[in-house]
C-alpha cells in the first residue's frame, strides 16, 4: 500500500466494502486500518497445491485441446513441484532469494505460455487460421500420442528454467543431476509414457 493511496482508500472505507491484498501495512494510517479487517496467512502456510488447483480449473476452460491430458499434468505437478522446490532450497544457492509458491506460479506461467499451441481445439476454422500467414503453415499443433511427449516435455523444459532458474551456476549444476537422478530412481520412464 503506498502512502498516497491511505487518503483515499480511507474515504473509500467509509462507506463502502472493498477488498485488498497488500505486502504490508507499513505506511498505513491507523484510522485505514481500524476500518479494515485484516487476515495475515504466512505463504509457508497455505503452500502451493490452492494455487496449482485453481490453475488446473482454469485450464479445463482455457486449453481444450488438452483437457485429457489434465490428470498427467496434474501428476507431473504433484510429483515433481516439491521434491524440486526442496533440493534448490536445501542444497542450492538461490542469486535471487524466492519463496516455494512464488517459483510454483512461475512455473505454472512458463508452462502455460509454452501450452498456446493447444489454446484452440484442433481441427477448429480457428486453430487453421492461427498456424497459417500467407497460406504458409507456421506449426500444427501435436495430436494423438505426441500431445503426451510434448506437455510431458515443455513441462520439463518449465521446471529446469523457472524452479532451476534463481540459483547460481554451481547450484545449477547440482540440480541437473539431482532432476536427473530423480527421474530414473523414480522410473520416469515407467511412470509416464515417454520420457524427453
Amino acid at each position: 500500500m503506498k502512502s498516497k493511496w491511505s487518503p483515499p482508500l480511507h474515504l473509500a472505507l467509509s462507506g463502502s466494502y472493498i477488498m485488498a491484498q497488500v505486502q504490508d501495512l507499513a505506511v498505513a494510517s491507523p484510522a485505514t486500518v481500524s476500518r479494515c479487517g485484516m487476515v495475515y496467512v504466512e505463504p509457508s502456510q497455505i503452500g502451493w497445491w490452492p494455487l496449482i488447483t485453481s490453475w488446473l480449473r482454469r485450464m479445463k476452460e482455457n486449453f481444450p485441446g488438452i483437457v485429457a491430458a489434465l490428470p498427467m499434468i496434474e501428476s507431473l505437478l504433484t510429483w515433481l513441484i516439491t521434491p524440486c522446490i526442496d533440493f534448490v532450497k536445501k542444497h542450492c544457492r538461490e542469486l535471487i532469494p524466492t519463496a516455494a509458491i512464488n517459483l510454483a506460479q512461475s512455473l505454472l506461467n512458463l508452462y502455460e505460455s509454452m501450452l498456446d499451441e493447444f489454446r484452440i481445439p484442433t481441427g477448429t476454422r480457428a486453430s487453421q487460421r492461427a498456424s497459417q500467414i500467407g497460406g504458409i503453415v507456421l506449426f500444427t499443433p501435436p495430436t494423438g500420442s505426441d500431445v503426451d511427449i510434448w506437455i510431458q516435455c515443455l513441462f520439463t523444459m518449465a521446471l529446469v528454467w523457472t524452479v532451476g532458474g534463481s540459483i547460481d551456476s554451481e547450484g545449477r549444476h547440482k540440480f541437473n543431476i539431482f532432476l536427473r537422478r530423480y527421474y530414473i530412481q523414480r522410473k520416469y520412464v515407467s511412470h509416464l509414457k515417454y520420457a524427453c
